[in-house]
């Protein structure tokens, strides 16, 4: 590439100087995922693809599998373009799905599994309006998430002309070598005795979901007999289609608390695949990576899910997780790379069960989906715990563009930086309110604004005619805006400061955009403002939110301010479809006035600074990754309010 000294990043594009000019100039993919996956793994039939407490599936027997999954959707009626609703953890079978869609030309779109409503008739309107919305045909699901999500809306899905559900669970990933693997686990972290009672706990949940089954309206289809009754069919592969639909995933609310569809196609998810063996940036085959990132989320079916199994990589499964437990499951699983958001880390600081760990197994650590405040203390627990040579890899990235776009690693990783844009993706810096470049001058060694980004990763934002995501075209380029102030050298290399609209993520990498709950809040007639920020939660391990609440009248008692907090939880949360429980603030705090900066504005920064003093209400759920249950309110320590 001729070189150019403009002062424009955009233009110039330093970072590219960090990559080898012949791995960047090979061709791009002209292939399906489905065939971009198969022919990266053509050499690896004998490898492990997928392992689930010791059930070991090779790139061989995966491609078979693959195979006869895309015969049970074609038995179903899955043809070229149909959109398969697809309501899944991370399990073997998920992956079988995806890339059989891909083979007979069906577009995988997934969603959150998790009921996030107490109220299924709420969870089932969400499903609903998705269904409508994003023209779904056929439906996937964990036989875990029916009853909170479907059971409620079966006439509306037969009025819809979806009459065959199709069910995936847990035994569908497992044989008899994990099922004594699970149980032994599960003794070894609780207890025999408590592990007998959470089985048998499991196995009553599961027995109450076959029997609902089997009172449905739909015709239920197990995955397993998915896969027995259609050996016969003989379906299409569908032939590359320049820029085809092939997925689309779901934002935790791009410009909204309703999360967004965005629309992947094959070339958007292969050339994000590409650019990262272009930038050298692979794990060797047979590498071991813990795969808990879920397929929703673009980070996880892209830089974890297709990245990895493209790499040859053995996928080590996890369906369902929990913070506390992490440390400990890494230790037996022997994974060398982890790909997780910054929350997930923290317990590991913490961990007791890590004291005396060696953990020199690690290679490699990717942090994505938020800001890495603890870096220096995970390198330094690392290293104390004999991981000397595992790197921490960081970047940046969003779902508008098939995962990361800039990753802080090798030669040029810099110590809080989010590193530089990869080879296929521009990143510009503008003003963040006229969208002009900013440019180098001088002596100027940085420049700070929105980042603005290009490539052929970046999703085209329009589904079925409507704009999901606006593109701008800045100086001849085509580019989205990320909503996120940074500052970059003039090697490339960035550095993230902050969300413009106060993003932030939660302990399990949900992200809460603070001003669209905010003003829900402040529609009820007795608010006179409402401010969230987030707070550090000593139990979840992570940032969780925190209202602010000033009324209107102030003079009223504890227990009137409990009622209006349930009152906003049942009008705003519980009663609303377009937002998820996890919108909830686990804690509300009554105040005379908003805290002001110097020249009158909000003291966002100051409130987060209060922290917490015990004065406020506590909104108490149980959390995992497939929902939450046990919701009260526990008011504030009458002492504690005595003393402020």
């Amino acid at each position: 590439m001729e070189k150019t000294n403009t002062g424009y990043p955009h233009i110039d594009k330093p970072w590219m100087k960090f990559y080898d000019e012949n791995k960047v100039n090979k061709p791009f993919p002209e292939m399906t995922i489905y065939e971009y996956f198969k022919w990266m793994n053509r050499n690896h039939q004998d490898l492990i693809a997928t392992s689930f407490y010791g059930n070991n599936i090779t790139y061989g027997e995966m491609m078979e599998k693959i195979d006869d999954t895309a015969k049970g959707l074609y038995s179903i009626g899955v043809r070229d373009g149909d959109r398969v609703l697809e309501l899944l953890p991370t399990l073997a079978p998920t992956a079988h799905l995806f890339y059989a869609n891909s083979k007979i030309g069906g577009v995988s779109d997934f969603y959150d599994p998790r009921p996030d409503s107490v109220s299924p008739k709420v969870n089932g309107e969400k499903i609903l309006s998705i269904i409508d919305r994003e023209h779904i045909k056929h439906i996937i699901i964990f036989d875990q998430s029916y009853i909170p999500l479907l059971s409620e809306i079966e006439d509306q899905l037969i009025e819809r002309g979806i009459t065959d559900l199709v069910v995936v669970s847990i035994d569908d990933a497992m044989n008899l070598k994990s099922k004594i693997n699970f149980f032994a686990d599960g003794c070894n972290k609780y207890g025999i005795k408590d592990n007998i009672k959470k089985v048998l706990e499991m196995k009553k949940g599961s027995n109450e979901v076959k029997e609902c089954l089997k009172k449905s309206k739909l015709n239920i289809i197990t995955y397993f007999d998915l896969i027995n009754n259609s050996r016969y069919t003989k379906p299409y592969t569908k032939e590359y289609v320049p820029n085809n639909l092939e997925l689309i995933v779901h934002t935790s609310g791009t410009s909204g608390a309703f999360p967004k569809p965005l629309p992947l196609t094959n070339d958007n998810m292969n050339s994000h695949i590409h650019q990262l063996f272009a930038a050298d940036y692979q794990y060797e085959p047979g590498t071991r990576i813990f795969q808990m990132l879920p397929y929703f989320a673009s980070f996880g079916i892209s830089d974890c899910a297709h990245f990895g199994f493209c790499c040859g990589a053995n996928m080590i499964q996890v369906p369902i997780f929990s913070p506390e437990e992490l440390p400990g499951d890494i230790i037996k699983s022997r994974a060398e790379v982890l790909t997780v958001a910054p929350e997930m880390l923290t317990p590991f600081l913490k961990s007791k069960k890590l004291s005396n760990v060696d953990l020199s197994f690690l290679k490699r650590i990717t942090v994505g989906g938020g800001t890495f405040d603890r870096e220096k203390d995970f390198i330094k627990f690392l290293k104390d715990h004999g991981a000397t040579n595992c790197s921490v890899d960081t970047g940046h990235g969003m779902s508008e563009f098939a995962g990361s776009g800039a990753v802080n690693y090798g030669n040029h990783r810099v110590i809080g930086g989010m590193g530089a844009p990869l080879p296929y993706t521009t990143y510009m810096i503008v003003d963040s309110e006229t969208k002009e470049p900013i440019r180098f001058k001088g002596n100027e060694n940085t420049i700070t604004g929105e980042a603005m980004v290009s490539g052929p990763c970046v999703t085209s934002g329009i589904l079925d005619g409507n704009e999901i995501v606006h593109h701008y075209n800045i100086d001849g380029i085509d580019c989205i805006a990320t909503g996120d102030s940074i500052t970059m050298d003039r090697d490339g290399n960035m550095k993230f400061n902050t969300r413009i609209d106060r993003t932030f993520s939660r302990w399990d990498g949900f992200k809460y955009k603070s001003y669209i709950i905010e003003n829900l809040i402040k529609q009820d007639e007795r608010v006179e403002n409402c401010v969230i920020v987030e707070y550090y939660d000593e139990d979840r391990m992570g940032n969780m939110p925190i209202a602010h609440i000033t009324l209107r009248n102030n003079d009223i008692s504890i227990d009137e301010q409990q009622q209006i907090i349930e009152e906003l939880l049942e009008k705003y949360f519980f009663s609303n479809p377009s937002v998820s429980t996890r919108h909830i603030p686990s804690k509300f705090k009554f105040r005379d006035e908003m805290p002001l900066t110097p020249n009158n504005k909000t003291g966002y920064n100051i409130l987060k600074k209060e922290g917490i003093d015990g004065t406020e209400f506590t909104v108490s759920f149980t959390e995992s990754n497939l929902g939450i249950s046990d919701l009260h309110i526990i008011k504030p320590s009458i002492k504690r309010l005595i003393m402020k």
